[in-house]
């Protein structure tokens, strides 16, 4: 028989094995650097089935299994996890050098990959200064509060409507997420959405896609897993055009004010001092920071605040009617002020005790991930350079040794001197160090304006279609709507 005749037979025994070792390219990473690894399944990593699982109990199973470090493969991709808090604190602030940059491998398309989260070390550190003092100052915060008023009075009047309909409602929808969004929409577009309670409203759909079912969809939680190049062309399909439309927008804005001589100070106010300052300076045409990667920041925190702080707020109120004995001393401590200022804000340590003890036992983020810069050791843990590291926050949030009774919701235990020195490396929904979340003393500070403002019109109650339920494979906003009955006072 001649070569040619057993290409065909050589075809069919090589091509399994080609596919298989190419599957399989980066299996032994982990096992070589002696860390217990979740066993890997070629092309799919260790999680072959990743809509089937909920998060938190693999994580919770996992770091008592392995004593806290543990290996996967996402895919091809290794990955270590890390539910030691020494570690982690190594990870998040003391080897920030490290660990200065998150993956961006599911995201590497124009112009998600300009997003602040994703630029590499020394672009996000200046893109982060622009920003970082329109969002976190306190005399910035404080500034905001007559705007997050009128927004809450405009929702609490959209809700009166729909309550006419019925007194159970999704609370989210109908009330805390129209309400967020026009707040946003105000500090980072300084723009009043007329249709901001209309979910076919362009701008609205925008701002809602990251916690639209297609992007927490089984099809995106597998591809998370198994392949973040074909992960990172499902989400060019959901996120291109949102952010498209919404830093459009923003560039208008931006228009319409130089015309009018406009100059306010918020965020579309550093903004457009920055284009006209630093944008044509040697550092950052060297950086290639220009105005449109600007202005795309303003698109990224609008999409993130819509659900992260709407869900921050949809969890706290579920608690809050769930436990009726917290709720009778909250309502107590917000109807003890005669008007709702920042420095209220500030005299209301249950109310935040509240939103801490929310955010322990309901976090909507559940996994921060980092890449390993340069080889790390911790001990006998040794991370090479390119893994990726993810800090799964179950396991910290739900440690009985720091949290007793760690399923009870339990805000007292935040009071006090010894509430302060709690969170301090064990609560962290927000992340930890530099590269924590940039809007988190806003968001923070909305919350508890928004729960007082509405809490001193309304009551708050369960009913039997209340419930709390997380979704299946999601790591990021995976909270199925939360139903509350509302009576007006």
């Amino acid at each position: 028989m001649e070569l040619v005749d057993l290409l065909p037979v050589l075809l069919v025994i090589l091509l399994p094995l080609l596919l298989y070792k190419y599957g399989t390219r980066n299996y032994g990473t982990l096992e070589k650097l002696g860390i217990p690894v979740i066993q890997p399944y070629p092309f799919v990593g260790s999680v072959p089935r990743p809509w089937r699982l909920y998060i938190r109990e693999e994580d919770m199973r996992h770091a008592k299994q392995f004593n806290g470090v543990w290996g996967a493969y996402a895919g091809p991709t290794p990955q270590v996890f890390i539910a030691d808090r020494e570690m982690a604190k190594r990870v998040f602030i003391k080897d920030f050098e490290f660990f200065s940059e998150r993956p961006s491998d599911k995201f590497d398309f124009a112009p998600a990959k300009d997003l602040l989260d994703l630029l590499p070390n020394k672009r996000w550190r200046v893109v982060r200064a622009i920003l970082a003092p329109a969002l976190s100052t306190g005399a910035k915060l404080k500034a905001m509060i007559p705007t997050l008023e009128q927004c809450a009075h405009d929702a609490c009047a959209r809700m009166d409507q729909e309550l006419l309909k019925s007194p159970v409602i999704r609370i989210k929808d109908v009330l805390f997420g129209p309400l967020v969004l026009d707040a946003v929409a105000q500090f980072t577009f300084g723009l009043k959405v007329p249709n901001i309670g209309d979910p076919s409203d362009p701008f609205v759909k925008a701002a809602k896609t990251l916690g639209s079912d297609d992007v927490a969809s089984p099809l995106v939680s597998a591809l998370l897993s198994y392949s973040p190049r074909l992960c990172s062309l499902l989400f060019a399909k959901f996120l291109v055009p949102p952010l498209e439309l919404l830093t459009g927008i923003l560039r208008k804005t931006v228009k319409e004010r130089r015309t009018a001589g406009t100059v306010r100070a918020d965020l579309v106010g550093a903004l457009m001092d920055a284009i006209d300052t630093k944008v044509p300076t040697k550092e950052f045409r060297e950086l290639n920071i220009t105005e449109d990667l600007l202005l795309l920041q303003g698109a990224n925190l609008l999409l993130d605040a819509y659900d992260t702080t709407g869900n921050a707020l949809s969890l706290c109120a579920y608690h809050l009617a769930t436990n009726p004995d917290v709720l009778a001393r909250v309502l107590e401590e917000v109807n003890g002020v005669e008007e709702l200022t920042y420095d209220a804000l500030q005299r209301m340590p249950l109310l935040e005790a509240v939103l801490q003890e929310t955010l322990r036992v309901s976090p909507f983020i559940v996994r921060h991930e980092r890449v390993c810069q340069r080889d790390w050791q911790c001990g006998s843990l040794r991370v090479p350079a390119g893994v990726s590291v993810v800090i799964p926050v179950w396991p910290f949030h739900l440690d009985p040794e720091v949290f007793p009774e760690p399923e009870r919701f339990v805000p007292d235990r935040w009071l006090g001197e010894q509430g302060r020195q709690l969170g301090q490396y064990n609560w962290m929904p927000f992340g930890l160090g530099p590269r924590a979340c940039i809007g988190s003393r806003l968001a923070i500070m909305e919350v508890k304006f928004v729960l007082a403002y509405v809490l001193q019109r309304y009551r708050l109650a369960a009913t039997p279609e209340t419930r709390l339920e997380y979704r299946r494979g999601a790591t990021i906003f995976g909270i199925s709507p939360i139903c509350l009955k509302v009576e007006k006072l």
